[in-house]
């Protein structure tokens, strides 16, 4: 059953057990981690047509390999005792890269807009952004691993890149400021 009745009260608790009210700042970082996972899954529906390469990876397996990084994270914050390699701050690094030198150089700043796509993928963006400050918050309460920080830091700068290179592969001509 998906209910337990142990959260009725505002208490649940980590996976080690130890119980914490659900207005505790973690909870907060550990939803704030569900809705990029939730919006990167609207993202995946809405990519289900777009089979261009990133690297080796077309953007909706992209898009899902990030997911299972956010899933890594999300066990890491709860509390389980699991690691972010390292590579992965790479390989978000190599995708950032390949798409960069697929689109025009940027010299201003855009206006978000363009494809349903892009708009999400730009709206991911923004909220990885807050996940970064909620995370750097928490840090203080208790130490989160550094590597965590970087890939969050180059996940947002992947966002980015995704939403022009989809406006530009889609032909939607961006707006700058």
């Amino acid at each position: 059953m998906i209910y337990t009745r142990k959260g009725d009260k505002g208490i649940s608790e980590d996976f080690n057990g130890e119980r914490f009210s659900k207005d505790d700042f973690v909870f907060e970082v550990l939803g704030t981690l569900d809705e990029v996972n939730s919006l990167i899954g609207v993202c995946k529906s809405q990519s289900k047509d777009f089979g261009d390469e990133i690297i080796n990876l077309k953007l909706k397996d992209l898009l899902e390999e990030i997911q299972k990084d956010l899933f890594i994270i999300q066990s890491r914050i709860a509390g389980v005792d699991r690691e972010l390699k390292e590579e992965r701050i790479q390989w978000i690094e190599e995708n950032i890269d390949f798409v960069e030198n697929q689109i025009p150089k940027l010299k201003k700043f855009i206006i978000a807009g363009g494809s349903d796509l892009a708009v999400t993928l730009n709206y991911i963006r923004s909220i990885v952004r807050k996940l970064e400050r909620r995370i750097v918050t928490l840090d203080k309460i208790k130490k989160i691993d550094s590597g965590i920080l970087a890939y969050l830091n180059r996940l947002s700068d992947l966002f980015f890149v995704l939403g022009r290179f989809v406006n530009f592969i889609k032909g939607c001509e961006e707006k700058y400021f």
